[in-house]
């Protein structure tokens, strides 16, 4: 008789457990069914989501006053990989630097700096090597580059602080180090501006596009007009423009925009033309 209750006992308990277990399975399934289905639909992850294209923006115009939220409850963030940083946003020589350098050692993890989709995972060819962008809920897109090797695909979905890619030195590369760059709209910006990079925590919870936009630190013999900047990434030739007067106020080089527009230096600028700044 007691092995009869007690079978009858423990196959309510059965019941009550795997009925309790279900019930978190299925909430949970819910929930990422609903998430999901906000990266599938969502503007910021359908408008020019091109999964084989660096740039995937073309002559995107921008509210500056924009505020951008960084983390609130629900997403967080976290410093891709919490090593010293080598060297700097802004010009180097004679280009400028579109990100922070970290060195590490090859094979070492790298983590998403914030929650988002990835929308390109591959190699690059233009000098990023091993390449991992993701963008971001608020719009902003975060690239991981020179790895060793990717662990992520495109339109895979991603948590802040989830392994990305392996640390190492593919593409134009010196030595193992991660190149990381935060753009908006394909615009460059001074990750610096939102991590401090020694605490490897977040400046401020939200920040402006503005803000973000004049990020750039030229050395004080190069004057970046910020007013310029805040034009976006493509600028339509005006009369008297040359291509070293519009490098020197968006704050890249005459090489640089020859490389991105398919000139040469000795290319004639016709009013009007619209080319690539950024």
């Amino acid at each position: 008789m007691k092995s009869i209750f007690g079978f009858l006992f423990l196959s309510m308990l059965s019941i009550n457990v795997f009925g309790f277990s279900n019930q978190i399975d299925n909430d949970t399934l819910k929930v990422k069914t609903a998430e999901q289905a906000f990266y599938d639909t969502s503007i910021v992850f359908t408008e020019d989501w091109i999964i084989n294209q660096t740039f995937s923006y073309s002559n995107k115009k921008y509210d500056v006053n924009k505020g951008l939220a960084l983390v609130d409850s629900i997403h967080s963030y976290a410093f891709p990989i919490e090593k010293k940083t080598s060297s700097p946003f802004g010009r180097r020589h004679s280009s400028f630097h579109k990100g922070i350098d970290i060195p590490l050692k090859k094979g070492e993890g790298i983590v998403a700096a914030f929650d988002g989709k990835v929308r390109y995972a591959k190699y690059n060819s233009g000098g990023f090597g091993n390449l991992v962008i993701i963008r971001h809920i608020n719009g902003l897109e975060t690239y991981y580059a020179h790895l060793s090797k990717i662990k992520v695909k495109p339109n895979q979905i991603v948590k802040a602080g989830e392994t990305i890619g392996l640390g190492g030195s593919t593409g134009r590369s010196y030595a193992p180090h991660l190149h990381f760059e935060v753009r908006y709209r394909d615009k460059a910006l001074n990750p610096e501006k939102i991590f401090d990079t020694e605490a490897y925590c977040l400046r401020n919870d939200e920040t402006l596009v503005g803000e973000l936009m004049l990020s750039s630190k030229p050395s004080r013999h190069h004057h970046v007009d910020e007013e310029f900047l805040a034009k976006g990434t493509v600028y339509s030739i005006k009369s008297g423009d040359t291509l070293s007067k519009i490098a020197a106020r968006s704050g890249t080089t005459v090489s640089e925009l020859c490389t991105l527009n398919g000139l040469s230096r000795s290319s004639i600028l016709q009013i009007g033309q619209r080319i690539r700044v950024n």
